[in-house]
């Protein structure tokens, strides 16, 4: 019986009609489902993409938009696949790393599946929940507890799924249980030294068998690489006694000789995880692949029903091995085909898929390894630190390492100070016309004023004094106190008046007055003087204390301190310092970098950094 459900799994109606009901199971892998109906049935109106189906209570499966045929007798035709592949709809956005000492395989797939409704920000590093995703699958059994180091970016969940279980050396499968929601997904162990869970037997349950073995995909030297380019690429010499690759035993390269093999993959991060990965995969590798096809009939299959994925099935007089696949054919069951293969893992689609990435894009240089320092230096006390921002940009895709490099010493006075013996500054002011003014008195038409007035002359000073010539035209008019015509007039020539050189003073008690007058004037300022300055010295407030006599100091990493040493010098590589909660550093991101003294200090600070940089995009600038 055929079930078809909608989005939200609520049972919509019975496929009653339908028929060429086929489904195909593959170890760890996505199974497909496919079906017919006639054209004029009506249940094709429930059989919308995405919707879901079930065969006599068996696994779930979705309908594929792209995967709907109407053939030439009206008949349409359906694919699906399995439920697992919600998980390809759900992605790691950005770039991830998880595991290392500590962290179990449990706990990796746990971690994986957490993210089936959160979405990542890659500037913050925060999680958060997408209320529009729900959390489809959740992990049932884990037969395995290796600590393995992984690394994801712009993944699948699937995908990275997937990936866990590649590095292990035991064989493994994926089972699942879609009974219950969320549904449940298991990582078993295959035991191949079991006795034989099925038996296939010539006459009895063996209609026709066929083998077939790809020489191509033999290995028995592997070169492992990991994240990087050119030099800086990872290898797997620092674990492996300096050696690049890992070899088969002698009994496998005595039998098929030394075939050497490059396999790169860019996520691996650690190169205990890679060594690990690559030991994994020679292991498969250093025995051609071997498939065999069988058709059975399942009249007799001695204590078993049904022969299911993962079970260790031995053909009699032949060869013991595990059911990798099957097809049924759920109309005609005696013309299912079985896939029994010396490998659970299809490793031969890994092989060609490694000889395709060291001919393209993953093996070839996209940039450059790149060396830059920064420095800063200044004066610091236990109060006061010596401050550096260090930015590390997103196109820095590998960083090699981060060094930073301290020298303490004395105390340096920002301002220096020195005793002259004397010295003079002559200064020439630019002689000046004002041109000619003219000054009107008030309409009151003049004045009187009166008073005394006294000068006084002080010791050691000259003054001397230059009266212009006095043109015929001006006319003073001075009231006397005789008697006589109060109004004459006085024509004075250009003189002077010389002034001893001795302290001396002038009284006088007088009165203007003065009619309704102008004045004009044209006049010149010329000034020429001296100054005579003597030895002298101005105290300077440095700003910081400077009698010290540093001995240690801390450093600190976005107001964290991380290092405490004693001595005037350090040269330490400080990226474990910089890494995050996901043990890598940060991109497109400042770290301020703060040496604090135990005592006023002058402070050389020198960061250096290598790292490999990929330069992507049309921009230039």
């Amino acid at each position: 019986m055929l079930e078809v459900y909608n989005r939200q799994r609520k049972l919509i109606g019975i496929l009653q009609n339908a028929f060429n009901i086929r489904e195909e199971l593959k170890i760890n892998s996505i199974n497909h489902f496919q079906f017919s109906l006639p054209g004029n049935d009506s249940k094709n109106e429930l059989c919308q993409q995405f919707n879901y189906i079930r065969y006599n209570n068996g696994d779930y499966y979705r309908i594929m938009p792209k995967a709907i045929i109407v053939d030439e007798k009206g008949n349409i035709n359906y694919r699906c696949e399995h439920v697992l592949a919600l998980l390809i709809d759900q992605v790691l956005f950005g770039q991830h790393v998880i595991g290392n000492i500590g962290v179990f395989t449990r706990n990796v797939i746990e971690w994986l599946l957490d993210k089936q409704n959160k979405i990542y920000n890659p500037l913050t590093g925060v999680w958060t929940l997408d209320t529009s995703k729900s959390i489809n699958w959740r992990l049932g059994e884990c037969d395995f507890a290796r600590q393995f180091e992984y690394g994801w970016e712009q993944e699948t969940i699937l995908s990275a799924l997937f990936s866990v279980a590649r590095p292990f050396v035991d064989n493994y499968m994926w089972t699942f249980n879609t009974h219950s929601f969320p549904y449940i997904l298991n990582l078993k162990r295959i035991d191949e030294n079991i006795n034989p869970q099925m038996y296939i037997r010539a006459k009895k349950n063996l209609i026709q068998l066929s083998k077939t073995s790809d020489p191509t995909t033999l290995c028995t030297r592997i070169y492992p690489l990991g994240e990087g380019e050119g030099i800086n690429q990872m290898t797997i010499r620092d674990v492996n006694n300096g050696i690049p690759y890992l070899q088969s035993p002698a009994p496998v390269t005595d039998k098929y000789d030394i075939v050497e093999r490059i396999w790169i993959d860019r996520r691996y991060t650690d190169a205990q995880s890679l060594k690990d990965a690559a030991y994994a995969m020679l292991n498969e590798l250093q025995e051609p692949f071997e498939e065999y096809l069988i058709d059975f009939t399942l009249l007799r299959v001695d204590q078993f029903d049904m022969p299911e994925i993962g079970k260790v099935v031995e053909i009699v007089d032949f060869k013991k091995s595990i059911i990798t696949g099957i097809e049924y054919d759920h109309d005609e069951l005696k013309n299912s085909l079985l896939f029994i293969a010396n490998k659970p893992k299809d490793i031969a689609g890994t092989v060609a898929e490694m000889m395709d990435r060291q001919r393209i894009e993953m093996a070839y240089a996209q940039g450059a390894t790149q060396f830059y320092e920064r420095d800063a230096q200044g004066n610091a006390d236990p109060n006061i630190p010596l401050t550096m921002k260090l930015y590390i940009p997103d196109g820095l895709k590998i960083i090699n390492f981060v060094k930073l490099d301290i020298e303490v010493g004395s105390f340096r006075k920002p301002f220096r100070v020195t005793a002259g013996g004397g010295g003079q500054t002559i200064s020439q002011s630019d002689t000046t016309s004002s041109g000619a003014s003219t000054l009107n008195t008030t309409q009151s038409g003049g004045g009187e004023t009166s008073g005394a007035s006294s000068i006084n002359t002080s010791q050691n000073v000259t003054v001397n004094s230059r009266i212009t010539r006095i043109t015929p035209e001006t006319t003073y008019f001075l009231r006397t106190s005789t008697d006589g015509d109060p109004a004459h007039r006085h024509e004075v020539e250009s003189h002077s008046h010389p002034v001893v050189n001795d302290p001396h003073s002038h009284g006088m008690a007088h009165t203007h007055n003065l009619p309704l007058h102008t004045h004009g004037m044209s006049h010149t300022h010329s000034i020429a003087h001296t100054h005579n300055i003597g030895n002298h010295v101005h105290d300077l407030n440095p700003g910081v204390e400077y009698s010290g006599n540093p001995s240690s100091f801390k450093v600190f990493i976005n107001g964290v301190e991380k290092i405490f040493h004693f001595g005037r010098t350090l040269n330490i590589d400080i990226s474990k310092y910089l890494v995050n909660n996901q043990n890598v550093i940060p991109r497109n991101t400042y770290f301020k970098i703060e040496i604090l003294p135990d005592d006023a200090a002058h402070i050389l600070m020198t960061v250096s950094l290598q790292g490999f940089i990929q330069s992507r995009g049309q921009a230039t600038l």
